[in-house]
């Protein structure tokens, strides 16, 4: 980067030159140009120095007065753009005091009308902040995915995520998403929050197995066990009823003592009497069919029903033993008259 110098100024030497504070600095950096001055001449100098880049005064900084032979450093802080520029310094409203008291101003012809270095420099950006600037930068973004394929592919080269979904472009292309659209699936959900960008129904994936929360739900759901029936309360088994076959009185008279008493003094009464009496009733004809009541479970012997049989039998014949007596006493008594 030579340095083009007008030589005939007093303030600038021969071979002076701009120099900054970076040897290479790339759009935005904050960068101090430095120029160095030197009175050579006069007893004392003292000036201005503009500040310029192309045609535009970017600022000036103020020197001296300095002593003959005295030099200084003159800085100016700035923020270069994108481009080939040319940066200027150029001195301005310059006062010299020679050794006899002699003041000269700007414009005086031995003192001149001051003069300037420049310096032409090519500011390139470094969109990957690799210190790298573009132009030489095979990846300006750093995304891994080259200039040239960039350009293929249609996505940016400046930009690691072109189309903003928070995954970059590389990411994407291994992913088979598609690194120029947001929302690769149509789901309404960015790629860089979508937990499945190719699967319109899924998004998110709650416990990280790889499966999506609908799927997990409806796998679930297939596998849920049916609710499990209520098994009915057991029913207490109801007391079977005791069926007693049909009995007759003549048939409890018949098998009670009282009976076989009245039985005999009907006899001595009346021998025609006697020949009246029926035959002995079968007991068949007597007492129902059992086979007919019950069945054969419950003709079964239990001790229920013996004591149940016993207690009629043994009522059936106290009754009996009652109307025995009562006929003998009748009987007895209309003898007697």
């Amino acid at each position: 980067m030579p340095a083009s110098v007008f030589a005939a100024d007093p303030v600038f030497a021969p071979g002076s030159s701009l120099t900054f504070s970076k040897g290479t600095f790339f759009t935005g950096d904050l960068i101090r140009m430095y120029v160095i001055v030197v009175n050579n001449k006069y007893k004392q100098l003292s000036g201005t120095l503009g500040f310029y880049v192309n045609t535009e005064k970017i600022g000036s900084s103020n020197f001296g007065p300095l002593n003959f032979e005295q030099a200084a450093e003159v800085a100016h802080d700035w923020v270069p753009t994108y481009g080939d520029l040319t940066i200027r310094a150029e001195s301005t409203n310059l006062t010299a005091t020679k050794e006899d008291g002699t003041v000269l101003t700007m414009g005086n012809p031995e003192l001149g009308i001051g003069g300037y270095v420049e310096i032409n420099y090519f500011v390139d950006r470094d969109t990957d902040k690799d210190g790298i600037g573009n132009r030489l930068d095979a990846d300006d973004d750093s995304d891994n995915v080259a200039d040239e394929q960039e350009k293929e592919f249609g996505t940016s080269p400046i930009l690691a995520d072109t189309d903003g979904d928070g995954l970059t472009d590389r990411l994407e292309l291994d992913r088979n998403y598609n690194p120029l659209k947001t929302d690769t699936d149509g789901d309404s959900v960015p790629d860089g929050k979508d937990a499945f960008p190719l699967d319109l129904r899924e998004q998110t994936d709650s416990n990280n197995n790889n499966v999506g929360d609908n799927a997990d739900k409806e796998a679930a759901l297939k596998n849920k066990p049916p609710p499990e029936t209520p098994k009915p309360k057991p029913v207490p088994e109801k007391q079977k009823p005791v069926l007693q076959p049909s009995v007759t009185p003549a048939a409890l008279a018949a098998e009670s003592p009282v009976a076989s008493v009245q039985t005999q003094e009907t006899v001595l009464e009346s021998s025609a009497e006697a020949d009246a009496v029926p035959e002995e009733v079968p007991a068949s004809a007597e007492i129902q069919d059992v086979s007919e009541l019950q069945t054969p479970e419950a003709l079964a012997p239990s001790d229920n029903r013996l004591n149940s049989i016993k207690k009629v039998v043994l009522i059936a014949g106290l009754i009996s033993l009652a109307i025995a007596f009562v006929f003998g006493a009748l009987w007895l008594k209309k003898r007697s008259h």
